[in-house]
């Protein structure tokens, strides 16, 4: 998956986190958008007020779907 292409560019990320792993945000009011800082500053996410509400929106359906992975699994 690449997170940057251009003709001669590709950037790409894979981010596996534990439970354990330590969260804060910030968030920046004047241009709409928030920061998520992920353990001791190891990866950081800025999002734009959309791009968190698309990042929310996909969590809470893929929380939806362990949930009835689980029910069906008993």
């Amino acid at each position: 998956m690449s997170l940057y292409f251009d003709t001669k560019v590709s950037v790409e990320s894979f981010v596996d986190m534990e439970a354990d792993v330590t969260l804060r945000h910030e968030v920046d009011e004047l241009n709409d958008r928030i920061t998520l800082v992920f353990g001791r500053d190891e990866f950081v996410l800025l999002l734009g007020r959309e791009t968190l509400e698309c990042v929310v929106e996909a969590g809470r359906r893929a929380l939806a779907q362990l949930s009835a992975a689980a029910v069906s699994e008993e």
